[in-house]
């Protein structure tokens, strides 16, 4: 795919900056594995390659999670609080002149998952959700969830979400449409939590930059705009393409600030003892090779 994308764009980057595919995150174990390894795409394109991200941090007594505060404190406006909606919520934002981050619950991964089983592959502007009603008993359940009264700095496994939540949503007996309603009331409960705990009590209202996927789901966002409104939210405007690809501009921001030698983690968001260089450098394996 990375050399698909050079030939298309007609491009030669002086490095490539790979995250992978997380497959499993443990921090209380001090494990997190991304598939698709950056020394397969120096090999194949010759052009360095940093990767494995995560790995410092959690040797340095952090989560490994989340790396986004990074990108939102240098690459977007200036906001109270950075959301991200990916297939996890997580957020980040300053206390006490200190940058915060947590995974805040489950998000995308839930939601797509749902209508999956029907053959969509998301709920395209959060319709169905809108159409359904909130299920007390399920939404009971969720904000229950042990997760949720850890303090924070945390993360979320996909693997912890998939065994602790999906049963609890997929056996409730509740309608596809009130599953789906119900899981982005229990995102918008969570945010208001986690934003009404870290507030300051003289703030009147709060600036919103959010991301990721959940962006597009303008029910999931109107939930969240209501679980607010007692703080006058305001979403800061942002294009389609800074949604979308937050995180990939993150990742690219990261390799860039490894070959510069400078920190690239934020200790004070994952727990770890200090802002460090992450990342595992593949340098170029020859200076004649030219990909084909």
């Amino acid at each position: 795919m990375v050399l698909h994308f050079c030939q298309r764009e007609e491009i030669r980057p002086a490095l490539i900056a790979w995250h992978g595919h997380t497959i499993f995150h443990d921090p209380n174990q001090g494990a997190s594995l991304q598939i698709g390894h950056g020394a397969e795409v120096a090999a194949k394109l010759n052009i360095p390659t940093v990767c494995q991200f995560r790995q410092m941090d959690m040797a340095l007594g952090g989560q490994g999670a989340p790396l986004a505060p990074l990108a939102d404190e240098m690459l977007l406006p200036k906001a109270d609080y950075y959301i991200n909606l990916g297939g996890i919520c997580n957020i980040s934002f300053i206390e006490q002149g200190v940058r915060r981050s947590m995974d805040v619950c489950a998000c995308n991964q839930i939601l797509d998952r749902l209508v999956n089983q029907i053959g969509l592959p998301y709920d395209d502007k959060g319709k169905l959700a809108a159409s359904g009603q909130l299920n007390q008993e399920l939404f009971a359940h969720l904000e229950q969830w042990s997760y949720l009264q850890h303090p924070y700095p945390k993360s979320l496994d996909n693997t912890q979400v998939m065994s602790d939540l999906w049963p609890m949503v997929s056996k409730s007996g509740a309608g596809l449409e009130d599953m789906l309603h119900t899981f982005c009331r229990h995102v918008a409960s969570q945010l208001s939590r986690v934003i009404n705990n870290s507030r300051y009590p003289n703030s009147s209202s709060v600036k919103l930059a959010i991301t990721g996927g959940g962006a597009f789901n303008e029910y999931l966002m109107n939930c969240i705009q209501l679980a607010l409104a007692d703080l006058d939210p305001v979403i800061l405007p942002l294009s389609r393409e800074v949604i979308a690809f937050k995180e990939a501009a993150l990742i690219g921001l990261m390799g860039y600030l490894h070959m510069k030698k400078l920190p690239n983690v934020i200790g004070s968001s994952t727990g770890s003892y200090t802002d460090h260089i992450a990342g595992c450098l593949y340098p170029t394996w020859s200076t004649t090779h030219q990909y084909e």
